[in-house]
């Protein structure tokens, strides 16, 4: 998952896992999912929409193969 934002602060904190929010082991499964690079902030609108362009080609090679 790519989130893009406007505030360069934000993102910069958000990146290595640090969440404003308060619920248990949530900053956990953030810092694992960021570390495995399933997901990413961003502000750069650019980088999203080739993220976005990839996961769409991927799906349909998939699709023509046969398989999801």
């Amino acid at each position: 998952m790519l989130c893009l934002d406007i505030d360069t602060r934000k993102v910069e904190r958000l990146n290595p896992g640090f969440l404003p929010i308060l619920e248990p082991g949530l900053e956990s499964i953030a810092r694992q999912n960021h570390a495995a690079d399933r997901v990413n902030f961003t502000t750069d609108g650019r980088r999203q929409r080739a993220r976005i362009d990839h996961d769409a080609r991927i799906r349909r090679r998939a699709a023509d193969a046969g398989g999801a």
